[in-house]
């Protein structure tokens, strides 16, 4: 009846949050202090799906879901340095940035 898309929103709002129950997270959404603009399925449903989700599904999920809404670009500046940049394709804007010389970076919020 639930797509896994419904359950992957779900747990990023609940790692972002930092929730410590779905309980937690469910009462969040219903008192509306959490923007969820799908139909939320029981707190039984929810639970059920999200120890039953197919990691290999799951990271596809994300990786579909996070490529239609950021680009990471990184351009070389000097000998080593790079400026990488966190774009939202949708909106055509500027999300985040940071200037670094490692290959994993922190980035600084815009």
């Amino acid at each position: 009846k639930y797509g896994d898309v419904l359950f992957l929103k779900l747990l990023i709002i609940f790692h972002f949050l930092q929730s410590r129950s779905i309980r937690e997270l469910y009462r969040k959404i219903k008192a509306k202090q959490v923007i969820f603009d799908e139909k939320l399925p029981s707190i039984q449903t929810i639970s059920y799906r999200m120890k039953k989700i197919d990691k290999e599904k799951l990271s596809g999920l994300v990786k579909k879901l996070i490529g239609s809404i950021v680009a990471i670009e990184s351009t070389r500046l000097k000998k080593n340095e790079k400026l990488h940049l966190v774009i939202d394709i949708r909106r055509e804007e500027l999300i985040a940035f940071a200037i670094s010389d490692q290959r994993d970076v922190q980035v600084a919020e815009k």
